[in-house]
């Protein structure tokens, strides 16, 4: 075995102990979960992905629809592309990418 092949069969072997006495489930470094959370607030288009769930029709700079979390007959629900939030003004529900996913699959 190569010394490349040596070091990275070291490598493994360490890693795989580590794993073994602190369970993924439970292994969180400190920062990760944020910085996860970041990315893929980044990397979310907002407007899109509400957009599957309800009928958006632009004014202005924002985005009004029907709210999917009440029953309601004039839209009230906003979406922000500048700030990659919405805000419904009727039930009060506001958040981020995140916070809709989280709210509409409740």
């Amino acid at each position: 075995m190569c010394c490349s092949c040596a070091q990275l069969l070291d490598y493994v072997t360490r890693i795989s102990s580590k794993l073994v006495q602190h369970p993924i489930q439970n292994y969180n470094p400190p920062g990760l979960k944020n910085d996860n959370v970041k990315l893929v607030l980044d990397a979310t288009d907002i407007v899109g992905l509400i957009a599957r769930s309800v009928h958006l029709k632009k004014s202005g700079r924002s985005f009004v629809g029907l709210c999917p979390f009440h029953g309601e007959r004039t839209a009230s629900f906003h979406v922000y592309p500048d700030t990659q939030s919405f805000h419904c003004f009727g039930c009060k529900a506001s958040g981020d990418a995140i916070s809709f996913v989280r709210l509409r699959d409740k």
